[in-house]
């Protein structure tokens, strides 16, 4: 783009201190979408349907990679994990059990390989390490879906993470600003 030329894009600002830099290096007038907000601090411009559905395609096309035996009719049901269950979440659920697109969930159904489990757990429940160790244990795809009322707590603690198989894939759905400057990040 030419210098002094306009954006209109979901920027994320608060989140992308490296992308307001270069934008502003480039001389860029940008209108970030996702700063439109209501008087009450709510975005009125967003789909959530696509951010759900787009990253749950992403997720299915790196689990497809890394999970051996993927497409096989003898395996286990996929196991997805949501935490959050509001907006984002329920679309991310619609996802999930299509395998993020619903061509490979047919192509997969037809040859006879067993579904998705979906698990949704609820915000207040991430704080709960010995459920979370449970669930993880054969989470093939966890996924973020909150939105955290203190944006300085983590949602889950690396060490749960350990208790993912070696194949998961992890998916930040959240729309949560984060805090750059915190060590660690948040």
């Amino acid at each position: 783009m030419s210098a002094g030329s306009c954006l209109i894009t979901m920027a994320h600002f608060p989140t992308r201190p490296g992308r307001v830099a270069e934008l502003r290096e480039a001389n860029l007038e940008v209108l970030s979408v996702d700063g439109v907000v209501d008087d009450t601090g709510r975005r009125l411009v967003e789909n959530l349907r696509s951010v759900g559905w787009n990253g749950l395609e992403a997720a299915f096309d790196v689990l497809e990679k890394s999970y051996p035996g993927f497409a096989d009719p003898g395996r286990d049901p996929i196991h997805v994990t949501i935490l959050g269950a509001g907006a984002v979440g329920g679309h991310a659920v619609h996802a999930a059990i299509n395998y993020g697109r619903p061509d490979r969930r047919r192509s997969l159904a037809q040859a006879g390989v067993p579904g998705v489990v979906v698990r949704v757990v609820d915000y207040d429940v991430t704080g709960k390490a010995g459920i979370l160790e449970d669930l993880f244990k054969d989470t093939d795809i966890l996924v973020d879906a909150t939105r955290r009322v203190d944006q300085s707590q983590l949602v889950v603690a690396n060490a749960l993470i350990a208790n993912l198989p070696e194949h998961a894939v992890l998916l930040d759905l959240s729309v949560d600003p984060y805090d750059c400057q915190a060590s660690p990040r948040r």
